[in-house]
């Protein structure tokens, strides 16, 4: 609205162990996904809340609001907000070449549309690293299983190869331009903190939320 907000910066923490994952985003949201249990927590730190949706649910809205008759119901009145709400994505290789930090990357061309939006994203992405990309990609993308058309957005997201190092956002959403860089600083062998993959104390479960829906 003719309006600039300045810069700000924040740190993110992946975590892979065997069978389970998890990532914290600053001090506000982490996700623990548990594999062997089929679970996926979202954590929401400011309201010490958070939601348990089974991993193979993620993309199918109805399932993670539970399934039954009430989730059927509340799926038929947000049809029209979740139609506007589907997102898609087209991957474009590119012969790009960087390195990046330790790593020899290759740039891949994003086009995402979304409601009366997009995003042009450009990634940047390495086979060198000795990580699980698949599980990365999962457990960095888990926050979008509650738009429409996540299934088919992560089945087009495997066109990239290797793990995203460098990830530039340019988003124009109703007229309000937001450009953001995410980029892996390092990665390493190294023991994670205790409860690291377990739930706060105290936290509060809720229903999943959906878009426009509140928590």
């Amino acid at each position: 609205m003719g309006q600039k907000n300045p810069a700000t910066s924040d740190t993110s923490t992946i975590w892979m162990g065997d069978n389970k994952a998890a990532m914290n985003q600053g001090d506000t949201a982490s996700v623990i996904m548990l594999y062997d249990k089929n679970i996926i927590y979202m954590i929401d730190h400011n309201h010490k809340s958070y939601a348990e949706v089974p991993i193979d649910a993620l993309g199918d809205l109805e399932k993670m609001m539970g399934g039954g008759e009430d989730a059927k119901k509340k799926m038929e009145q947000m049809k029209p907000m979740m139609d506007m709400m589907k997102m898609k994505a087209t991957v474009t290789p590119t012969e790009e070449t960087m390195k990046i930090g330790d790593w020899n990357c290759k740039k891949y061309d994003v086009k995402m549309t979304m409601g009366m939006g997009g995003a042009d994203i450009e990634i940047w992405a390495t086979e060198d690293a000795k990580v699980d990309f698949e599980k990365v990609r999962k457990l960095t993308s888990s926050f979008q299983g509650v738009l429409p058309g996540y299934q088919d957005y992560m089945a087009e997201m495997q066109k990239i190869k290797g793990l995203a190092i460098k990830t530039v956002h340019k988003v124009n959403m109703m007229n309000v331009e937001i450009q953001s860089t995410n980029e892996i600083i390092e990665i390493k062998d190294m023991d994670a903190p205790a409860g690291t993959y377990t739930l706060p104390e105290g936290y509060e479960k809720t229903d999943m939320a959906m878009p426009g829906m509140g928590r």
